[in-house]
């Protein structure tokens, strides 16, 4: 695991309160996929009434293409659920291909969407073969609102974050415009798992073959993130917004191989004197999870140059700049949702506008960059030609979620 970490400036004057952005990065190496840790994971698949027709047809081609990617040392299951909930699989090593093939072709559409109900089942199958060798994980897939069995989101979340403490980690998948969007992100993010929105049916093998991509190449989970200040700096803000495990420690998550994952800081310093010191250590704690198991732990001092001519001759770091207003413009999209939800478009629109100016001044104008103002752009078109659409909310709320775990959209971050 490599780590490194860049400060928007190298030099702040002395004497001086000072606010600096620290970016913590970390990339992992790449490994053959013959190496990869064997999988213990249960497939749960909405097959509500909402879901017949393409949906359901290209779920299960989706299924079938992930089947395609086991080996016979991996534990699979499958559970469906509608108002009922069945086990047409119960876990076993995917020897049989054959056989998981032609029962994920019967599925076929039904009533209404117990979905607590539904991935419970599929984690106590998980739970049967729970091994910390394997990577225990619970593919959630819906189209639909969690109306019967566990409905409260808080509950759901909380009962997410229990089974990860545990071992196991749950991935949610919202197809179409029906499903509750704030819920999922929140269930993947309590249970250490992705959250992806599969817009279009045809969206839906790829998103399986990146999500089956990631589990195969698990390097490290359960990655800690804490920071111990000097007396004289405080964190203002960690903009990724990564659960708080405690006032110095962030849950950073899982990282797999050839990945880049990244944290982002704002800082208060107070007035210091000239010469360089040392302004926190940062420690990261991990579970190796390639080449062998074992628990980790590195830790560095960040250190800032206290100096009048360097800090007034250095410039701001551009890939900091960069990381920032990605950052920020995920945070105004978080903005301009709930605007929208109150039925406040005008400052909906305005949040969207606002954050592409902003973007549109920087002296950092990278391709990202670019690339965010034209998606903040077509948001503010769509909402002024269609108004607000549940279609729109769950694009935004996916890809803040995705700027925010260091994720580009259905592709890694090299």
């Amino acid at each position: 695991m490599k780590h490194s970490h860049l400060l928007d400036y190298i030099a702040i004057p002395p004497n001086k309160e000072s606010t600096v952005y620290l970016l913590l990065k970390l990339e992992s190496f790449a490994i053959e996929s013959a190496e990869r840790k064997n999988l213990n994971l249960s497939l749960i698949l909405d097959r509500s009434g909402s879901m017949a027709g393409t949906k359901l047809d290209y779920t299960k081609k989706a299924s079938r293409s992930l089947v395609d990617h086991l080996v016979g040392k991996d534990i699979f299951s499958l559970v469906i659920y509608d108002d009922t909930v069945q086990t047409l699989i119960s876990p076993q090593q995917a020897k049989n291909k054959n056989n998981i093939r032609r029962t994920i072709d019967s599925i076929y559409s039904g009533g209404m969407t117990n979905l607590s109900g539904g991935w419970l089942e599929g984690l106590g199958h998980i739970d049967k073969f729970l091994d910390k060798e394997k990577i225990n994980r619970a593919l959630l897939l819906t189209d639909g609102l969690a109306n019967q069995g566990i409905v409260e989101h808080d509950k759901l979340k909380e009962i997410a974050g229990k089974w990860r403490e545990k071992g196991i980690s749950t991935t949610t998948l919202g197809f179409g415009s029906g499903f509750n969007e704030d819920l999922l992100a929140g269930m993947a993010d309590a249970g250490g798992g992705s959250f992806y929105f599969i817009e279009n049916p045809d969206d839906a093998p790829k998103v399986f073959k990146e999500e089956l991509g990631d589990l195969t190449t698990l390097v490290a989970q359960n990655m800690k993130v804490t920071a111990h200040c000097d007396s004289t700096v405080s964190i203002h803000k960690q903009l990724n917004e990564y659960p708080k495990i405690d006032l110095t420690t962030w849950d950073f998550g899982d990282m797999f191989a050839d990945e880049f994952k990244s944290m982002l800081f704002e800082l208060k310093i107070q007035p210091q004197p000239a010469g360089e010191t040392k302004i926190m250590d940062i420690t990261i704690n991990y579970d190796q999870i390639y080449p062998q198991v074992e628990k980790k732990s590195i830790t560095f001092a960040v250190n800032i140059v206290v100096d009048e001519k360097k800090a007034a001759d250095c410039g701001r770091d551009e890939e900091v700049i960069q990381e920032y207003m990605l950052l920020e413009s995920a945070l105004q999209k978080q903005k301009a949702i709930d605007y929208a939800d109150q039925g406040d478009y005008a400052r909906s629109i305005a949040c969207f506008k606002d954050m592409s100016a902003m973007l549109a001044s920087s002296p950092c104008a990278t391709p990202q960059m670019q690339a965010e103002q034209c998606e903040l752009d077509e948001y503010v078109r769509e909402m002024e030609e269609k108004s607000y659409s549940p279609g729109l909310r769950k694009k935004a709320m996916y890809k803040k979620f995705a700027a925010q775990r260091s994720k580009e959209v259905y592709k890694k971050k090299k």
